[in-house]
């Protein structure tokens, strides 16, 4: 989180207040049973006991994934860790049932985007509830989709 709101300053001149970040940090918390049992998912890579990536399929409705929180360290990145993590969800959604999935993004964030892409999401319109709403920062976010059926 503390990269996310640092690049949003940096590239958007946005200012996440530290108050909001533990709002978002308490969001997920209050989510993690839902994540760790089926339809949802919440995987963490490590080294040892060091965190180095992550990535959640949450479920939004009948069907209706989202894909939250993909994040490498930067220190991580370049080994196909987010690749892995993101492939694996995928791969999850579609044994669970799910006919469409969808997630926020940023421009910056131009490797993820790429993933995307390459795995055939498109842009797509604001969907209703979507995180970036709450915290200022859906005009600067992309949006994407990918039909699974």
């Amino acid at each position: 989180m503390d990269w996310l709101v640092g690049r949003l300053h940096e590239v958007h001149d946005i200012v996440i207040p530290p108050a909001e970040v533990e709002e978002i940090h308490a969001a997920l918390a209050s989510e993690i049973t839902l994540l760790l049992q089926d339809p949802g998912r919440l995987y963490l890579v490590t080294d040892g006991s060091n965190p180095v990536g992550m990535g959640i399929l949450k479920p939004v409705g009948p069907g209706e994934g989202e894909i939250k929180r993909m994040y490498v360290r930067p220190e991580w990145r370049g080994r196909a860790i987010g690749r892995m993590v993101f492939e694996r969800l995928l791969e999850d959604a579609r044994t669970l049932g799910y006919r469409s999935l969808r997630l926020e993004t940023f421009g910056f964030m131009s490797a993820a985007v790429a993933m995307y892409e390459a795995h055939g999401f498109t842009y797509t319109d604001p969907f209703a509830g979507h995180e970036g709403a709450e915290h200022g920062v859906a005009r600067v976010q992309l949006f994407m989709s990918l039909d699974l059926d």
